[in-house]
């Protein structure tokens, strides 16, 4: 499913496979699209912070969209990750990218105008397991992948040197 949603107050973000919507359900009956931004790429995930949405633009890499006025959008910078970016976090100065290549990224984003990576992990790769899922609470990233239902806990007190902590795999 390319489909993925952020919700901050009564507004609806929408990465839907095509572009970033915006949705306000203010009236929770009546849903109304006050925005958007049409992006180069195949959008697969948002999360927002501030004015800004970031949007995982598969092949386009992190797109940063200011979002302060949904009627006006408009891209401020971008981050070409090296695989196809497949799901985003946002947690303080980082956004955090999982890629279909299952490397995980550390994108410094202090200045949304000039995003750049601080941190990077190479996950270990097995056929047909995809990035499913990335979560971030306090100094750790969570990553879970499609097949083999593996989850990859990251320590990323020192965003320049992310470390593996531990793996589960559900069937142990």
């Amino acid at each position: 499913d390319a489909s993925h949603v952020t919700i901050v107050g009564s507004t609806v973000y929408l990465a839907d496979g095509y572009s970033l919507q915006i949705v306000s359900v203010s009236d929770p009956a009546h849903p109304t699209r006050v925005g958007g931004y049409d992006t180069p790429g195949w959008a697969t995930d948002v999360a927002v912070a501030g004015d800004y949405a970031y949007v995982a633009d598969w092949s386009r890499g992190l797109r940063v969209v200011n979002v302060a006025d949904p009627a006006n959008t408009s891209e401020v910078s971008s981050y070409d990750t090296p695989d196809d970016a497949q799901n985003v976090v946002v947690a303080g100065d980082y956004a955090y990218v999982y890629d279909q290549n299952q490397d995980f990224h550390i994108i410094n984003i202090s200045n949304p105008a000039n995003p750049f990576e601080a941190g990077f992990y190479g996950v270990p790769q097995y056929t047909y397991n995809y990035p499913r899922s990335i979560a971030v609470a306090g100094k750790y990233v969570y990553l879970a992948t499609s097949s083999y239902d593996y989850l990859r806990i990251i320590d990323i007190t020192d965003p320049a040197n992310p470390k593996l902590v531990s793996g589960y795999h559900v069937g142990e």
